[in-house]
């Protein structure tokens, strides 16, 4: 077309190149096929030649003509990396890839404008492979957006680059972005398995996990090789409670061909945790770490498995040691996410300085999330009680992403223990700007309320924050505290059993359910729960204590004077101490007087179906005697220097698998 009259020459020749792409590296094969004519060989090769150079001048025609409009404004970037960022939108392709494209667009015989065509698709490619690589092995999700924003920019209606950003959206905890992504790919034509996938996944961002069950199913059915439609699948029916189920799903995704499966091995152990088989969850937790050492929950989940049993402290500290030898021989050069999972493990076995350091080498090394790091350092600062330097920390996380309310919330932690106004404003700061995966805002407020013995506008409080974190155990335990406060035993209890549905391994819930199960007059099944309790920690001495005057009331003083001599050997605050040996000599006054069924002739007068017709002074009565005689802890959160935080990681979610939807 270039070169008239070579065009019949040119047609007795084949020619033909093959582009694989894997990740960043082209494979690049060109090769001829010539007629055995000796002229037309020779006449072929003239014009191949001739066809290099005119398109190689055009190719360097239009690059300077590009140049000319352009301004340099990093003085790092020499003028050719300017032209070739501005040619085609392939901002940070590196120099080499660049090079050996044009390298093989110089040696094919390709027209200008499908040069520009092709390399359009090459850097698609290459973006949507970097973008991939970025959200699932290193966990960058911010630096997976701005590679699939580069796709997009070269084709707009690709369905794969958007879905994606939307999943890196959601892990963000983006959802408005994340569903607006999503809508807009349910717009596109898709096939029936991709529709139900992308289907399943707004639901599961909208909550309705039955829902996106459902979708998961029907795009099952389509294609029964789909691992990503059963990891949906399985990470719904964990949300749904149905964790045998779950752990189905999770165990087929693992025989499939699903490239992620770090993150499934890490679900499937948090399910086997839930229903008490430790040590599948371990062995599931070491695989999933072993898998990707950058992934820093299956080491975290592990730690908090295994730190309930000191036995065991051995085998967090071999995770610990894999990762520091693993750093001392790799040759890698991005370390910065393996230093903050090593961070992490230390953090999570109360190494503070030690971690804080870690997270420090982290930021160093370049790692993805400095937010997330600032907000690490800042909660092991509050764990040394330095509040001021905690703060400080979370203060450089909201300049690098001021909407980010986790650490507003965290910031509201470290107020309260020397500024509770200031907390206060926080926490209703951190709900302004995003209601949900919050908990400590909503049951700070609460608490605040509550030590003014407002425990309805508490429970007000706590009911907004479940309507959007309808899932937070933490809401749900400290709700159904401020029911006991105020004698609504039954609403309590449901509250209790709401969260044990949910997290049937929650200490607290079981501890603290017990207390109006045995106020409303069912004392064998407070034992029950005060039993169940102890199976998850052992170490409390006020749970066996209690339970020794739920065994009292029974006239079980055996029972009852062997949890109390067992609760005065373990550790204990000298409160604690005090209120054990005062119902040591109550057992054996009652024992002595036979008046158990007088003294405790209170405790049966409240029915929970019918508290409303009780008189307000025996309820007050009875609850008088439930505090006095069972120490129970019917407020969680006592008052606003001494609250209740679960730990945490960076993110408070970073001991569920919340966020990690690798569809």
């Amino acid at each position: 077309k270039d070169l008239p009259g070579r065009r019949e020459t040119l047609s007795c020749g084949k020619s033909f190149c093959c582009l694989c792409i894997f990740g960043s590296c082209f494979v690049l094969r060109f090769s001829e096929s010539m007629s055995n004519d000796e002229n037309n060989q020779l006449h072929e090769e003239e014009a191949i030649s001739s066809l290099k150079r005119k398109r190689a001048e055009s190719i360097s025609e239009m690059l300077q003509d590009q140049s000319k409009s352009l301004t340099c404004t990093n003085p790092l970037h020499s003028n050719a990396e300017l032209v070739q960022d501005h040619f085609l939108h392939i901002e940070n392709l590196p120099c080499e890839i660049v090079g050996r494209i044009f390298t093989f667009l110089n040696e094919s015989l390709l027209s200008v404008g499908q040069v520009c065509r092709l390399w359009n698709q090459l850097a698609f490619q290459e973006f949507f492979a970097r973008g991939m690589h970025l959200m699932e092995t290193m966990h960058d999700n911010f630096g997976a957006i701005r590679e699939f924003n580069r796709a997009l920019k070269l084709q707009k209606n690709a369905i794969q680059p958007r879905f994606k950003r939307g999943v890196a959206h959601y892990k963000e905890r983006e959802e408005e972005e994340a569903l607006r992504d999503i809508d807009t790919v349910l717009e596109l034509e898709l096939t029936s398995s991709e529709a139900f996938i992308i289907r399943s996944m707004k639901f599961q961002i909208q909550m309705d996990f039955k829902g996106a069950a459902e979708e998961a199913t029907k795009a099952i059915l389509l294609d029964p090789l789909n691992g990503a439609a059963y990891y949906l699948r399985g990470y719904n029916r964990f949300d749904l409670q149905d964790y045998r189920g779950a752990i189905e799903d999770l165990t087929h995704c693992l025989s499939l061909p699903y490239p992620y499966k770090s993150k499934v091995y890490n679900c499937r152990g948090w399910c086997f945790k839930i229903i008490g088989e430790i040590d599948k969850a371990v062995e599931d937790f070491t695989i999933s770490g072993r898998l990707n050492v950058r992934y820093t929950k299956p080491y975290v989940n592990k730690a908090i498995v295994l730190s309930a049993d000191k036995s065991k402290r051995p085998a967090i500290c071999e995770e610990e040691v894999y990762l520091t030898e693993y750093l001392a021989k790799t040759e890698e050069t991005d370390l910065g996410a393996i230093y903050y999972t090593r961070a992490a493990i230390r953090q999570q076995w109360d190494k503070y300085e030690e971690a804080i350091e870690d997270y420090q080498r982290s930021i160093t090394h370049g790692y993805h999330s400095l937010h997330k790091a600032h907000v690490s350092i800042g909660w092991c600062y509050e764990k040394l009680q330095k509040y001021e330097r905690a703060i400080t920390e979370y203060n450089k996380a909201l300049l690098i992403k001021p909407t980010y309310s986790i650490a507003i919330e965290h910031r509201a932690g470290a107020k309260c223990r020397i500024d509770p106004k200031a907390a206060e404003e926080d926490c209703k700061l951190a709900i302004e700007i995003n209601p949900k995966n919050l908990s400590f805002s909503y049951r700070y407020l609460a608490a605040v309320t509550a030590d003014n013995g407002d425990y309805n506008f508490a429970i007000n409080t706590l009911t907004q924050g479940l309507e959007v974190n309808p899932l937070d155990t933490d809401m749900l335990v400290n709700r159904a505290g401020y029911h006991t406060c105020l004698g609504k035993f039954a609403m309590a209890i449901s509250d209790y059993d709401l969260c044990l549905k949910h997290r049937p391994d929650t200490f607290d819930a079981w501890n603290y359910r017990a207390n109006p199960r045995y106020a409303a007059g069912e004392i064998e099944g407070a034992i029950t729960d005060y039993e169940k309790a102890m199976s998850f920690d052992e170490s409390d001495c006020m749970v066996y204590s209690n339970c020794a005057m739920a065994f009292l009331s029974l006239g079980m003083f055996e029972m009852s004077r062997s949890h109390l001599k067992k609760a005065l050997h373990m550790r204990s605050t000298q409160r604690h101490l005090a209120t054990i040996r005062s119902n040591m000599d109550m057992v054996k006054n009652i024992e002595r007087n036979s008046c158990l069924e007088k003294l405790f002739e209170p405790m049966f007068f409240i029915d929970p179906v019918f508290e409303k017709d009780i008189d307000k002074r025996m309820r007050e009565v009875t609850l008088k005697s439930i505090v006095s005689y069972l120490n129970l802890k019917t407020n969680p959160m006592t008052s606003q220097g001494d609250l209740l935080r679960e730990k945490v990681c960076g993110d408070r979610d970073t001991n569920i698998p919340r966020g990690d939807m690798d569809t």
